[in-house]
């Protein structure tokens, strides 16, 4: 079972967390529909904008991709994992190592730091490399992916497999 959670506290107004939501479902719902993979299920994080300002507070002149970045990371792969250990999950994963435009090592270095005594971390792969973002958005259903790139999970079909559960932070949709 994979399920996305959508959480993020940084975005300021509640109606564009509730139309990425939105977006987000209605994605995975079209993916569903196909019966072509991994059934996904989606949870839907809190809109917490609090939990960000009172994590940034004194960081709020760090250029972006700099330490408030990864201590926003370390927020919504934290939470993750908490929903993760109260699920029975196997794994959590995160797409935010997807995006060019993130630090995908150090992501994936907090993400195995939280992992500790909880479950697994799925570290992500080289999306970032030899226009891996692109290729992304046509990747086959094998991978898991719901429309435009909203999760890919390196999962692995086997014996014993479908027993797996993960659930992936999910960096949410702007496309709408």
């Amino acid at each position: 079972m994979i399920t996305v959670f959508y959480y993020n506290p940084n975005i300021s107004f509640s109606e564009e967390y509730q139309k990425r939501v939105a977006e987000q479902k209605r994605l995975i719902a079209a993916y569903n529909k196909e019966e072509k993979g991994w059934p996904i299920d989606i949870v839907e994080g809190d809109y917490e904008p609090e939990r960000f300002y009172e994590m940034s507070k004194g960081y709020e002149n760090c250029p972006e991709g700099g330490e408030r970045c990864f201590r926003c990371f370390d927020l919504r792969l934290r939470k993750t994992a908490e929903l993760a250990q109260a699920g029975g999950y196997d794994y959590f994963a995160t797409t935010l190592t997807i995006s060019p435009l993130k630090n995908a090592a150090k992501i994936n270095e907090i993400g195995q730091a939280i992992s500790g005594g909880i479950c697994d971390f799925l570290a992500a792969f080289g999306f970032q490399k030899k226009n891996g973002y692109k290729r992304s958005i046509n990747c086959p259903r094998s991978m898991s992916c719901t429309g435009r790139i909203t999760a890919v999970v390196p999962f692995q079909g086997g014996a014993g497999s479908t027993d797996r559960k993960c659930v992936i932070a999910s960096c949410g949709m702007r496309n709408f």
